[in-house]
């Protein structure tokens, strides 16, 4: 994170709607801790990607959109906090200038197995900064 006004949108194919997961999540990190400091998971997605497809894939739930930012942006926006004076302690946040990645996870299809990484459609990650 740069500053206040960076944000990072996730995106894909919601693996427990496609039943290749039961369930799955992205997580944002924080170093030097590498620390999960903001989480959206599965069952947040619902109609996160509507506004973004076609009118014929509205509704669908396959697919989502999710923003993390400092301020909800809309309903779809989970709230990265800062470290910094975080009331449950200094790793429960991040503060700017502090690297950032997100990590994916997806656990267990039907089989009660992991699903193939053949059968999967990787998660993306956008970050926009603020010139």
């Amino acid at each position: 994170m740069k500053s206040d006004e960076d944000f990072v949108v996730v995106y894909g194919v919601n693996h427990a709607v496609t039943r290749k997961a039961h369930y799955f999540n992205a997580v944002l990190h924080a170093r030097p801790m590498l620390n999960g400091v903001c989480t959206v998971f599965d069952s947040m997605m619902s109609g996160s990607a509507d506004r973004y497809l076609g009118e014929d894939m509205q509704g669908s739930d396959e697919f989502y959109v999710y923003k993390m930012a400092r301020e909800e942006m809309d309903e779809h926006t989970a709230i990265i906090p800062y470290s910094t004076g975080n009331e449950q302690g200094k790793y429960y946040g991040v503060d700017n200038e502090n690297t950032v990645f997100v990590l994916f996870r997806i656990y267990l299809d039907e089989t009660g197995v992991g699903a193939s990484y053949y059968e999967l459609v990787n998660d993306r990650v956008i970050v926009f900064h603020k010139k």
